[in-house]
């Protein structure tokens, strides 16, 4: 849910297993909008056209199965994904896949995007290909209860709240790549639980 919200990606956190993608261009527009208009936006904006492939699935038959299995959906989310008109692909997207990068140019006294400048792509394979019309494989099961979802969770919540991370290097040896303290969480998992 929180990729449906975009939650996961809107943040800044980029925890998100699949890559989104629009198949609606005035949402392209609505979202480079909302980034523009921020005071603290410096950079640009391109919106690319994409050929869909297998590894392309349409949130909406997945969000009714998941909905089978007791799965809720708010009415934000609802309307997002109606909006949105959401792909994901599982895979990353291939450079013969994607066609060309549009300019997305801001006009700040009317608030308005618009098209700019064109790049195409000189890799792209003009074959044809749809979407799956599938469910996403690996989905994970909907939590119904807060103990089903902390247990489900219950490994990010220890790597959230770990004391410092290490990583392996490519030779296989640990090293500490940051030591960040983190407070105690706890008393604030027993407390949800308690509930």
């Amino acid at each position: 849910q929180q990729f449906i919200s975009g939650r996961s990606c809107s943040g800044g956190s980029s925890d998100s297993r699949y890559i989104a993608t629009t198949s609606s261009v005035n949402q392209t527009y609505a979202i480079a909008r909302a980034y523009y208009s921020r005071s603290t936006f410096k950079g640009n904006l391109y919106r690319y056209q994409i050929r869909a492939d297998n590894n392309f699935y349409s949130l909406l038959p997945s969000i009714t199965y998941l909905e089978t299995q007791g799965g809720h959906f708010n009415a934000y989310e609802k309307t997002m994904m109606r909006l949105q008109r959401e792909y994901v692909s599982t895979l990353s997207i291939l450079p013969e896949n994607i066609q060309k990068a549009v300019a997305l140019v801001y006009d700040s006294a009317t608030g308005l995007v618009k098209d700019g400048v064109s790049t195409m792509n000189s890799s792209y394979l003009g074959l044809s290909t749809t979407s799956n019309p599938g469910v996403i494989p690996f989905l994970p099961e909907p939590q119904t209860y807060t103990q089903q979802r902390i247990d489900a969770f219950g490994p990010l919540i220890s790597s959230c709240f770990s004391i410092g991370s290490v990583c392996q290097s490519h030779r296989g040896q640990r090293a500490d790549v940051y030591n960040v303290s983190f407070y105690d969480a706890r008393p604030v998992i027993e407390l949800i639980l308690s509930k």
